[in-house]
């Protein structure tokens, strides 16, 4: 086994227990994932469980390959005799799926509401046969525990109260200050090519094109200049302001064909961000450079 991935997966387990998340887990993450990809490219991984204390590092990653490299890493880890591969296998992929937009096929993940904990959205065609095959418990247990953790372990607050927010009905959208970075932000992966089963809106603005992109999905223009973006939000939704860009926008209740609403424009580059919540319970975040009925238009024609 190697010592250094052991380290760096109870480093990364350490972060995840107690009554609270350090406020710097972003930055310790993306340290311990880079170590992670270094001895991996080294080949520093040559048992099961040396694959899965990395899959488990880079499946608290921030984009698509990163779960994916997680699944794959996983999976080589079962392959190799390490049971417990075999759920971080799912999960990983799980996460995959719902980083996307799309149901999860096993019933892994939950993800925080304005009211507590549920089970994120789950392939109603995957058996329970199927999850056991993966360790995974039965659905009806990943609904009984979404239930135990909204009724036991209230949601966590930004350390930083929002400089404005809004709610409305199950909806909230927030907006905080930051100061002024030090360092360039970290280079965003270049978006690529649509897959099957991602979700398209059955209506863009003409003449773009949709694209993936780290955290959810977007639309560019001739000149691949991301004109709009859609994912399926956190709850509650938080918005970040530079300090030097002067007083925050401030959210505000629309009223939507069908639908619940809130909107947020930034009056600097005109992005609007548009918080929705549909009749058929789906939420969407939708924004864009362009008018607001557009983005309602956007989100409406979302699967």
């Amino acid at each position: 086994m190697n010592e250094e991935l052991r380290r760096l997966y109870e480093a990364d387990q350490a972060d995840r227990t107690g009554d609270g998340l350090p406020s710097d887990l972003r930055e310790r993450d993306r340290a311990r994932r880079q170590r992670v990809t270094e001895l991996l490219d080294a080949g520093a991984a040559e048992t099961g469980e040396d694959h899965h204390h990395a899959a488990m590092v880079l499946q608290h990653g921030e984009d698509l390959a990163d779960y994916l490299r997680a699944h794959e890493l996983a999976l080589r880890s079962a392959d190799l005799g390490y049971r417990r591969g075999r759920w971080l296998a799912a999960a990983a992929y799980d996460r995959w799926l719902m980083h996307q937009g799309r149901p999860q096929k096993y019933g892994t993940q939950y993800r925080g509401t304005a009211d507590g904990y549920e089970l994120y959205e789950v392939d109603p065609a995957t058996t329970d046969e199927e999850r056991a095959e993966w360790n995974v418990p039965p659905l009806a247990e990943a609904r009984r525990r979404a239930a135990d953790m909204q009724a036991r372990w209230p949601i966590r607050q930004p350390a930083v109260t929002p400089a404005a927010s809004l709610k409305v009905g199950d909806l909230e959208l927030g907006v905080f200050v930051f100061a002024a970075r030090t360092q360039p932000p970290p280079k965003m992966p270049d978006p690529t090519p649509f897959e099957d089963g991602d979700p398209v809106p059955a209506w863009l603005p003409p003449g773009l094109t949709p694209v993936r992109q780290a955290q959810g999905f977007g639309a560019v223009d001739e000149a691949g200049e991301l004109r709009v973006a859609w994912h399926r939000p956190a709850a509650p939704m938080l918005l970040g302001w530079r300090e030097e860009d002067g007083p925050p926008p401030q959210p505000e209740a629309v009223e939507l064909r069908g639908s619940t609403g809130i909107a947020c424009r930034s009056a600097l580059d005109g992005w609007e961000v548009l918080l929705v919540g549909r009749r058929d319970g789906q939420r969407w975040m939708v924004a864009g450079r362009c008018s607001r009925e557009d983005l309602v238009r956007v989100a409406e024609s979302l699967p």
